[in-house]
């Protein structure tokens, strides 16, 4: 993320990150209203657990958004990030199983993989990367941690339409991310995937877009505290 070297960059700067904050804003409240509307208007036809289930994915959303641009004040601030001893395994399950989700998450963990940093920042990467692939999927998304050498990697990978080659670093762009099926010059607002590059580059590792037979994989790889 970098900072603006002058008070009318930076002026616009927040301006753009307000309207990608409406902007994100707009379509969970939009998808919960219509959803109590119609629920209003048809009772003795609502699925009330179907209803329910969508708003709290909904509402799960509106957190991830309001918590992305705190954690992004947060990483263009010049406090220091608190580093300590993180159960990479236990975060990752105890997320998921916290989490609810619009489509099928399957999850391979392997136990015990242990880095250092800072468990919020790195709940935080992790939902980024399991909202975008949601968002872009066709069915399925499947989420792999193990352990390579001197590294914990991190694969999550979705089965939607992918994004081109030429577009993989487009898609950290922190005003705007590529249209997935290459069909378009559409560009999405969001700030998920390059505060998650950013979180990962201050823990000593990185996040990219790697090779994958359909739809898009992306790669986090961080230090491994506990390679033995």
């Amino acid at each position: 993320m970098s900072r603006f070297g002058t008070r009318g960059r930076e002026i616009r700067a927040r301006l753009q990150c307000l309207t990608l904050l409406a902007h994100d804003l707009r379509s969970p409240i939009t998808a919960m209203r219509l959803r109590m509307e119609e629920a209003r208007l048809h009772p003795g036809e609502t699925d009330w657990a179907e209803t329910l289930t969508a708003l709290q994915a909904s509402l799960d959303r509106l957190e991830a958004t309001v918590t992305d641009h705190l954690t992004l004040v947060r990483l263009e601030s010049d406090a220091e990030i608190v580093k300590e001893c993180v159960n990479f395994s236990d975060l990752i399950a105890s997320e998921l199983r916290r989490r609810t989700f619009r489509i099928r998450v399957s999850c391979d963990v392997q136990p015990g993989i242990v880095t250092t940093g800072d468990g919020p920042l790195l709940t935080r990467l992790l939902t980024s990367l399991v909202h975008n692939a949601e968002d872009r999927t066709a069915s399925a998304v499947t989420i792999a941690l193990r352990r390579a050498g001197d590294e914990a990697v991190l694969q999550v990978t979705d089965d939607g339409a992918g994004i081109p080659a030429d577009r993989w670093e487009t898609a950290f762009d922190s005003l705007v991310q590529p249209d997935t099926a290459g069909t378009s010059d559409t560009a999405v607002a969001g700030l998920g995937l390059p505060i998650a590059r950013e979180i990962a580059e201050q823990h000593g590792g990185t996040l990219t877009i790697e090779e994958s037979a359909q739809g898009v994989r992306f790669v986090l790889r961080v230090p491994d505290s506990d390679p033995a």
